[in-house]
C-alpha cells in the first residue's frame, strides 16, 4: 500500500477528480480499488470485503493498481524527461520496484525508437538506481550503454546540422549552385554516413535529397524509384521508431512520384492508408499530398477530382513557394475547360509571385499550353516571339538532360518537321504523366507539321 500512496503524492487535485471520474462504476477490480481509495478509504480489510476477492486477489489487485497508476502519471506528462524525472522521484521516495520496471520500460522505449538523447539523461537514473540497490554490475552496463549513445548521438547531431542545410538548398530552384551530378554525389556521401550511424532520421532525410535532386535534375525514372523504393524500406524498417511528422512525409514521396510518372503504379493504391496518417505531419502535408494529386488528376483529365481537392486546399492556409502551385493547377484547368481568358488570369497571377522561380516544372507547362492557345487564337507574331522567349529560358536555366522530353514538344512546336514530329509520337510512351499531357495537347490542337505556319 505504501507504494501506491507514493504514487497517489504525485497526483494533482485535477488528476485526481478525473480519475475517480474514470474509475467510478467500472467493472475491473483495479480501478474500483482505486476509487475507494479517492474516497479515503484506507483500511485493507475493509478494501478486501468491498472487493469481494480473497487476500491473494488482493495483492495481484495492489499490483495492477501501480502499474495503472504509474502508466496514468506518464501519460498527463508534458515532456519525455518529465518521464525520466517520474524515476527520479520514485527513487528518492524509496520506490524500486516501481521505478525499476518504468526505467525498463523507457529504456526499450528510447532504444526502439532511437531517442539516444533521452537515453544519456535516463541512464544519470539508472547509475542512481544501481547506486541504491548497490547492483554493480548494473551501473557498469549502464555506464557502458551511456557511452555508446553519447558518441552515437554526437555523430547524429553532427551531421543533422549539415543534412539540414542541404535540405532547404534542394528544395528551392535557385540555390542550387553545383553541378547536379557532383551535387548528387555529395548527397550519397551524406546518405551513406547517415547509414552508418543508423539513425532512421537521418536516413530518411538524406534520401529526401536525394530524390528531390535526382527526380528534378535527372531524366532517369528507373533510378529515381530506386531511391523511393529505399525511402520505403526505411520506414518499414524503422516503423516503431518513425516520428508521425516522418512516416507521414515518407508516404508523400512515395505518392508524389506516382503522381509524377508513369508506369509504376497508381497513387490511390496507397492514398487510402496515407490519408490515415497525413494530418499528423501537420497541415502544409496535407497540402504538400494535394498538390501532387492535383498534378496527377490534372494529367490524367480527372476534373471532378481537382475541383474537389481545390475546394480542400481552400482550408489550408500555405505561405511557403508551393502556394503559387495553385494558380499552375487553375491555370491548367481553365486550358482543359477552354477557357483562355481565365488561363491568361492565372498565368499572370502564377508570374506576378516571386516565388514561381521554384517551380520550373510547372512554369515549362503552362508555357507551352500558353503557346497552344495563341496558335488557336491564330496570334502568329505573339506566338513566335513567346516560343523564342521559351527557348532562351531554356538554354539559360533548365538542365537539358531532365527536360529534354518539354524541350523536343517546344522545338516541334518552333520547327514542325517531320523529324522533330516523330519525337513527338515517341513521347507518347514517356514515363512523365505531364509529358504525355503536353502531347495529347499539341497533337489536338497543332496536329500534323503543316498545322503550323
Amino acid at each position: 500500500m505504501e507504494q501506491i500512496w507514493s504514487l497517489f503524492k504525485l497526483l494533482s487535485e485535477e488528476q485526481k477528480d478525473v480519475l475517480k471520474s474514470t474509475c467510478r462504476g467500472s467493472s475491473r477490480s483495479h480501478e474500483k480499488f482505486i476509487y475507494y481509495l479517492l474516497l479515503g478509504e484506507t483500511d485493507e480489510e475493509v478494501l478486501v470485503k468491498k472487493l469481494k476477492v480473497s487476500a491473494a486477489s488482493f495483492n495481484k489487485i495492489q499490483s495492477q493498481c501501480k502499474d495503472f497508476l504509474s502508466g496514468y502519471i506518464q501519460k498527463g506528462l508534458q515532456t519525455p524527461l518529465d518521464e525520466i524525472q517520474l524515476v527520479h522521484e520514485l527513487l528518492l521516495k524509496g520506490e524500486i520496484k516501481t521505478a525499476t520496471k518504468i526505467y525498463t520500460a523507457l529504456e526499450k522505449e528510447y532504444e526502439e525508437k532511437q531517442k539516444w538523447q533521452l537515453l544519456d539523461v535516463l541512464y544519470l537514473e539508472g547509475f542512481r538506481l544501481g547506486q541504491i540497490t548497490g547492483n554493480l554490475k548494473f551501473i557498469e552496463d549502464a555506464a557502458k550503454k551511456r557511452n555508446f549513445y553519447i558518441d552515437k548521438h554526437a555523430q547524429l547531431s553532427k551531421l543533422y546540422g549539415e543534412v539540414m542545410v542541404e535540405m532547404v538548398r534542394s528544395e528551392k530552384f535557385e540555390d542550387r549552385k553545383e553541378d547536379p551530378k557532383a551535387y548528387f554525389r555529395k548527397i550519397q556521401e551524406m546518405n551513406k554516413r547517415a547509414y552508418a550511424i543508423g539513425h532512421n532520421t537521418l536516413i530518411h532525410n538524406t534520401l529526401s535529397i536525394l530524390y528531390n535532386h535526382h527526380a528534378r535534375f535527372f531524366n532517369e525514372p528507373d533510378k529515381t524509384w530506386e531511391i523511393v523504393q529505399q525511402v520505403e524500406a526505411n520506414r518499414q524498417k524503422f516503423v516503431s521508431a518513425f516520428s508521425p511528422v516522418t512516416d507521414a512525409i515518407s508516404r508523400i514521396i512515395l505518392i508524389n512520384f506516382l503522381c509524377v510518372y508513369d508506369g509504376y503504379g497508381e497513387p490511390e493504391a496507397y492514398l487510402k492508408e496515407t490519408l490515415k496518417k497525413i494530418d499528423a505531419g501537420g497541415a502544409m502535408a496535407r497540402a504538400n499530398l494535394i498538390y501532387a494529386l492535383l498534378g496527377y488528376y490534372l494529367s490524367e483529365g480527372k476534373t471532378e477530382m481537382v475541383l474537389k481537392h481545390l475546394d480542400e486546399l481552400e482550408g489550408i492556409q500555405d505561405k511557403t513557394y508551393f502556394a503559387s502551385f495553385k494558380s499552375i493547377v487553375l491555370a491548367i484547368q481553365s486550358f482543359i475547360d477552354g477557357n483562355y481568358t481565365a488561363f491568361n488570369f492565372h498565368y499572370n497571377l502564377f508570374y506576378s509571385d516571386p516565388n514561381h522561380i521554384h517551380l520550373p516544372d510547372s512554369e515549362i507547362i503552362v508555357r507551352i499550353l500558353e503557346l497552344v492557345i495563341l496558335h488557336i487564337e491564330k496570334q502568329d507574331w505573339l506566338y513566335k516571339s513567346k516560343a523564342d522567349a521559351m527557348r532562351t529560358y531554356f538554354n539559360r536555366n533548365l538542365n537539358k538532360t531532365r527536360y529534354s522530353e518539354e524541350y523536343d514538344i517546344l522545338t516541334y512546336l518552333i520547327t514542325p518537321s517531320k523529324k522533330n514530329r516523330e519525337k513527338l509520337e515517341k513521347l507518347k510512351q514517356s514515363k512523365y504523366r505531364s509529358s504525355k499531357m503536353l502531347v495529347s495537347y499539341v497533337l489536338k490542337y497543332i496536329g500534323s507539321p503543316d498545322g503550323l505556319a
